[in-house]
């Protein structure tokens, strides 16, 4: 496949997280990571309904597409143990896409959850982890 072609399956993505078309991960990933972005972004439009957006850069070089995406959504459930505020938000991050026969088979993810903390308004308290017993 070419680099157009790769970006426009990751851009088919992106499409359907906007409109909550879950099914459409079957056609565009393969089976297991499918079923896992199913799962995650069912759990994220649970919390913000509207939650749409897109792929604003892209690049790619041979089956990678490197893409800085934004979406936007309301805070209408629960998200990170957080109550529903009613604030609109912005979601940025990265994501790298490896594509291998019209289908995303590995997604480098990052984004900054500390930004939409804030958005919200809360502050996240991170537990102390158990010391290790070094014998």
């Amino acid at each position: 496949m070419t680099t157009q072609e790769n970006k426009a399956v990751s851009n088919k993505v992106a499409e359907a997280i906007g409109r909550g078309d879950l099914d459409a991960f079957d056609d565009l990933m393969a089976p297991d990571l499918a079923e896992e972005f199913q799962w995650d972004i069912a759990e994220i439009r649970q919390a913000f309904p509207d939650y749409h957006g897109a792929n604003e850069i892209q690049i790619a070089e041979g089956d990678l597409v490197a893409n800085r995406y934004v979406f936007h959504g309301t805070h209408r459930g629960e998200f990170l143990g957080i109550a529903p505020t009613g604030r609109e938000l912005t979601f940025e991050g990265v994501t790298i896409d490896r594509v291998v026969d019209g289908k995303i088979v590995e997604i480098y993810f990052g984004w900054d959850p500390d930004s939409v903390v804030e958005q919200l308004g809360a502050v996240l308290h991170a537990e102390p982890a158990e010391e290790a017993n070094h014998t």
